[in-house]
């Protein structure tokens, strides 16, 4: 009796399964393409969105052929193995590995097999079809995906819910902006800073105003950054900064009096706080200081000519608190700011 036709029945229950399982494999790479397809058409609100199901067809037929034959397509004796599980210890195995030999004792075996199938009742009703449990998750979870995104995308053509460019922009305008630490100490001498001292301030924003105010007997000398004006706005914050103000004694503040030298820079101090040789915050030696080493009243003096203090200052401080309290632009605080230096360099 011909081998063949004795695993036809059998192998014809095994090539359903294998037609099963390689349907299910081709639908899961089929749900992978429409997501894929279906996920660029949401990207740019495409109108074509049915042609999803084209992309499906294609894929998951391709890719089911291409399993079954290179795969899943039952061979005689993968046929053999499966019947020999139902109860004949290898018989029907050893049958097909010994179909083209004619000996008595290859007969008699194939004899003894026939026999067996036959009368032991062993029929192809007995071999289940099986499926793995990890295929079946993978296509219910491709399902889902591909499905789900073909609503997506047509909810996106149809102009119900923002297509995939626009959410994303809109993900990137709400990322939440750099922030840097910006912050004012004292570094030296007898003084305070009014103001926000320790700032968090968003990238490109302007920190909040601050002002060194020397105590009495002392007088502010520069920033860490070596500004000499004791009001600072900073604007434009690119990076983490700490700013530090020195205020010295009046009678050491200008002319010969010694400032603070490197060795006096704490590790962390930005910029040059002091120098070798000579002390000279102007440039060119203060015009402020007398021979004596004391202030003197023409400390408001700046071009040798002109005399900046009594009348000429006090004009010029309430022409500046008008125009400040005219000013709706600024905060009170600011105002107060404002105020103070004023005072400050009336010392």
């Amino acid at each position: 009796m011909d081998l063949k036709n004795i695993l036809k029945k059998y192998r014809s229950k095994l090539v359903k399964e294998a037609v099963i399982k390689a349907s299910f494999a081709g639908a899961v790479f089929g749900f992978s393409a429409l997501l894929l397809y279906e996920f660029i058409a949401w990207m740019f609100a495409a109108k074509a969105v049915w042609p999803g199901a084209i992309v499906f067809v294609v894929v998951a037929g391709g890719a089911g052929a291409l399993f079954y034959f290179k795969k899943f397509r039952p061979t005689a004796k993968q046929t053999a193995a499966r019947i020999d599980k139902l109860g004949l210890e290898e018989r029907v195995l050893t049958m097909t590995e010994l179909e083209k030999e004619n000996s008595e004792i290859a007969a008699m075996q194939r004899a003894d097999t026939i026999k067996a199938l036959t009368s032991n009742g062993i029929s192809e009703k007995l071999i289940k079809i099986a499926v793995s449990v990890p295929m079946i998750v993978a296509l219910v979870f491709s399902a889902v995906c591909g499905i789900g995104m073909t609503t997506v995308s047509a909810l996106a053509a149809n102009g119900t819910i923002a297509s995939g460019s626009e959410t994303l922009g809109e993900v990137i305008d709400n990322q939440p902006a750099k922030q840097f630490e910006v912050s004012y100490e004292v570094y030296m001498g007898e003084g305070m800073i009014e103001g926000d001292i320790f700032q968090v301030v968003e990238e490109g924003f302007d920190a909040s105003p601050v002002l060194a105010v020397p105590e009495d007997g002392f007088a502010f000398v520069y920033w860490s950054d070596g500004s000499d004006d004791p009001y600072r706005a900073d604007g434009n914050i690119r990076a983490s900064v700490t700013y530090y103000a020195v205020f010295l004694p009046i009678d050491e503040a200008g002319g010969n009096g010694d400032m603070p030298g490197e060795g006096d820079k704490p590790g962390d101090l930005p910029g040059e706080v002091g120098g070798e040789g000579e002390s000279d915050i102007n440039g060119e030696g203060d015009p402020n200081r007398g021979a004596s080493g004391t202030y003197e009243e023409h400390n408001q003096v700046y071009d040798g000519q002109t005399y900046y203090g009594g009348q000429v200052y006090q004009n010029a401080y309430d022409d500046a608190l008008e125009r400040m309290n005219e000013n709706d632009d600024l905060s009170d605080e600011e105002k107060e700011l404002i105020n103070e230096y004023f005072k400050t360099i009336a010392k």
